[in-house]
C-alpha cells in the first residue's frame, strides 16, 4: 500500500460537491486506488476516509477523500473504524506494513507493533479476497500478473541495464499499477526504485528512508505517523 501526501486542495475547493475533487485527487495522487494501487482506467471512485453517511460535515473536506477502485470502496462501505485503529496511506507508512508476496497474497508485516493495525486494514478493504471466480479475478489474480511482469522487465534490467531500459521499465509500471509490487521486485536497484518513486504521483518519499521512518504526516491530519 503506498503511502502518499495529498497536500493542499488542487481543483477543488471544500465545500463543491465531492465528485469535483476527482481530477485534483488524480492530479495529485495518480490514477490509482488509493488501498490495493491497482490503475483506475476507468469507474474512478471517491472514497470517503470517514464514511459521508455518518459524517456528513466531511462530506466535502479534501482531507477526508481518497480513490478508490469499486472494489475498495465498496469492501469498507460505511464501517465507521476509529482512525487510530487502521492504517491509512496518507497519514501511515503504510509500505512497510505489508508484504506482499509472489502468489499475489498481502500479508502484514509482523515485526511492528502496528501489525494489529495493519491486520485490520486488510480486512477492512478485503484485500486477499479468493472467494469465488470475483474475488480472484478483482483482487489476487491481478497481483500475480503484475509480479510476472515485474519480474520479466528485471530480467531484462540485468541483460541491458541502461537508462533506455528503465525508462521503459517505468513506463510499464505506470501502465501496470501495483507500485508496492514493483517495488519489492527491484528491491536491488536503488535506480529503478527512485525513479519509481517519482513516477507514481503524491509518493510520500520519507517513508522510504533508511532505516524505515513513521509518515512525517506534514498535512497534520488526525491520527497520522502510526507508523
Amino acid at each position: 500500500m503506498r503511502p502518499v501526501q495529498r497536500g493542499l486542495p488542487h481543483l477543488y475547493t471544500n465545500g463543491q460537491p465531492y465528485n469535483s475533487a476527482l481530477g485534483g485527487l488524480v492530479a495529485k495522487l495518480g490514477a490509482y486506488c488509493s488501498y490495493c494501487e491497482k490503475p483506475l482506467s476507468h469507474a474512478h471512485e471517491i472514497e470517503h476516509i470517514q464514511p459521508k453517511d455518518l459524517y456528513p460535515g466531511l462530506e466535502r473536506h479534501w482531507e477526508n477523500l481518497l480513490l478508490a477502485c469499486k472494489n475498495c470502496n465498496t469492501a469498507k462501505g460505511k464501517q465507521d473504524w476509529p482512525l487510530n485503529h487502521w492504517l491509512i496511506p496518507d497519514r501511515d507508512n503504510t509500505f512497510i506494513s505489508f508484504v506482499y508476496l509472489e502468489n499475489g497474497i498481502v500479508e502484514i508485516n509482523p515485526h511492528l507493533a502496528t501489525a494489529p493495525l495493519a491486520a485490520k486494514t486488510l480486512e477492512l478493504f478485503n484485500l486477499n479476497d479468493e472467494r469465488g471466480k470475483h474475488g480472484l479475478l478483482k483482487r489476487v489474480i491481478p497481483r500475480m500478473e503484475c509480479w510476472g511482469k515485474a519480474k520479466l522487465s528485471l530480467i531484462h534490467w540485468h541483460n541491458n541495464p541502461t537508462l533506455e531500459m528503465e525508462k521503459l521499465i517505468i513506463d510499464l509500471a505506470k501502465a501496470t499499477g501495483f507500485f508496492r509490487l514493483w517495488m519489492a521486485v527491484f528491491a536491488d536497484v536503488p535506480t529503478v526504485r527512485e525513479q519509481l518513486l517519482s513516477a507514481f504521483p503524491g509518493t510520500e518519499p520519507a517513508c522510504f528512508t533508511t532505516p524505515p521512518q513513521p509518515h512525517p504526516n506534514t498535512d497534520n491530519l488526525p491520527h497520522g505517523s502510526k507508523i
